[in-house]
Formats: C-alpha cells, structure tokens, sequence
C-alpha cells in the first residue's frame, strides 16, 4: 500500500437464501438478548414446551410399562420351564423391541410440534407475542419435517461411525435446516443444503453458540421441574438469534413503547384535552341570541329606531 502499511478486509460472507447479506453476531449479545426475550415471552414458551413434553412422554411411559410388564412376564415363563437362557434371549429382544417403538413414537410425534415451537421462538425474537395455542394452529409442516429428520438423522450418525468428527461437522452444517422448513417453507432437502451454505465459514462460530447453550440448559436442568424449560427455551431463542442474523435480519427486536399521537381523546387530565372536550361547557351552534328586552342602552331605541338628538334630562 501506499502507506506501507498492509490491510487486509474480511471476507464478505455470501448472501442467504433470502439475498440478505448475514450479520456479525457476538456470544455474549446472543446470551443477553435470549434471555431479555426471555423475560418477556417465559410463559406461553414455557407452557408449551410443557404441553409437548406431556404428549411425548404419555406415551412413552405406557409403552414402557407395557414392555416391561411383558419381559417379566416372558423371563419367568422362560424360567419356569427350566429354559433360563430363553428368558435371556427374550428380554433382549423385547428390550430392543421397546426402545425401537419409543424411538418410531418419537419420530411421529416431534414432527407436529417441532416447527411451530420453532415459530414461537422466531415470533418472539422478532418482537411479536406467541400463545400458547400458536402450538395448535398455523402450518405444521409434517412431512417435510419428518422427511427431514430422518435425512438428517441418517447423515449425522453415518458421520459419527466415521470417527465422530464428520459427525460433528454435519450437525453444524445441518443445524439451521429445521427453521429453514419452517420459516422459508423449503424442503427438507432444499433446506440441508441452505443450511450448509448458510454455515459455510462460520461453523466455529455456531459451535461455540451450541456449545454455551447446551452449557447453559445443563445449569438450568439443576433447577427442580422448571429447568429443562428454562433452560430449552434460552436455547432455542439464542439459536433463533443466529440464525436470523445469518439471514441476514437483524435480531432480537426489542419492541417499543405505543405513544399514543394523537393523544387518547378524553383521557386527559383537565387542561390538557382537545379542543371541544374540556369539562366546562361549550356554546351551542347557531346564529347569535337576540338583545335583552329594552336593549342594550345607550342613545336611541334599539336598533336605532329613528334619528335625532338624544332625549333631554
């Protein structure tokens, strides 16, 4: 340079799907607007996160039992008829038999609620107010976010077999795919590949970010029953964050006051109300009342009823 002094300018980072080029974020600008949000919106994220947890686990928990119940029964079937290697042999079997219908259960069901707590989040972080009952209506988005998780569940373990780093790579990549589904109405596999482009040179960054909040959740799990939902509902507003400044929108907003222009018409104290509606009287419309009989005074009779000096004493 001419100055002898090298500058070098960073990289501008390629546009996002929507064509906005992405915003810088800071960890620490993320923590503090999750849970500024946070403050404002716990309880319909709260609430919902409960309801979901209660859907999910109902039937966990009867499919649980059921197995567990049909194991001792099959184990001491099995030991009864001097065959105890049998029993062994069934319980694994119906272990394996249980886990694998909890997990097609969770598969099913997370897809109907994944997305629009999602929604909530980026409703939140944008400045809007989420309800409860946004968890029963809007777009749901089933198969796409069922196609997606089993994609990206099938990538992500494949990468874990192959020494757990390509793994890790992947779940950065893919990471933002979910909200791309539901925020840009993509499919699952449009999504992936937005998601991974959306990364691309800012892995590290989404790492830390996944890193202190999965940190974060852990210290709020501690808490007795209202720390998962703490603790998630940070998480998914931080990563709503990013991923909104990777879009290229700035996040969160912070809404503002409502000043009422013009002012609210009779709510004012008195002196400070619009015209026409302070608290004493006002005249009514009309042409002006006639003189007082006899008139006003003075020289001559009213309305000036002749001409001449005026009367002696």
């Amino acid at each position: 340079s001419v100055t002898g002094v090298q500058t070098c300018a960073l990289p501008i980072p390629p546009p996002g799907p929507t064509g906005q080029t992405p915003l810088r974020f800071e960890i620490s600008e993320v923590i503090s607007g999750a849970w500024a949000v946070f403050t404002r919106q716990w309880m319909p994220l709260c609430v919902a996160m409960l309801i979901v947890g209660l859907i999910v686990a109902v039937p966990m928990m009867i499919l649980y039992l059921v197995g567990m119940f049909a194991i001792v029964g099959a184990t001491s079937a099995a030991a009864s008829g001097g065959d105890p290697d049998a029993g062994g042999v069934i319980a694994v079997a119906m272990f394996a038999g249980i886990f694998g219908a909890m997990f097609l259960v969770i598969s099913l069901v997370m897809p109907l609620f994944t997305g629009r707590l999602l929604r909530m989040a980026l409703t939140a972080v944008r400045g809007g107010t989420p309800t409860v009952g946004d968890l029963f209506s809007g777009e749901m988005r089933y198969g796409s976010m069922l196609a997606l998780m089993l994609l990206q569940g099938m990538l992500i373990g494949l990468g874990y077999m192959l020494f757990i780093v390509p793994g890790v790579i992947l779940a950065l990549g893919l990471y933002f795919s979910a909200y791309l589904v539901i925020d840009q109405r993509m499919g699952a596999v449009d999504a992936m590949k937005a998601s991974w482009k959306l990364t691309t040179g800012r892995k590290g960054e989404v790492f830390v970010v996944m890193l202190v909040f999965g940190l974060i959740s852990a210290v709020c799990g501690m808490i007795p029953f209202v720390g998962h939902f703490i603790g998630y509902s940070l998480m998914m507003l931080g990563v709503s964050i990013v991923y909104l400044r990777l879009m290229g929108e700035w996040a969160p907003v912070v809404p503002q006051p409502q000043v009422p222009y013009p002012a609210q018409y009779g709510q004012q104290p008195y002196g400070q109300q619009p015209y026409g509606q302070q608290p004493y009287p006002q005249p009514a419309y009309g042409p002006p009342p006639g003189p007082p009989p006899g008139g006003y005074g003075g020289y001559g009779p009213p309305y000036g009823g002749g001409s001449g000096p005026p009367p002696g004493p």
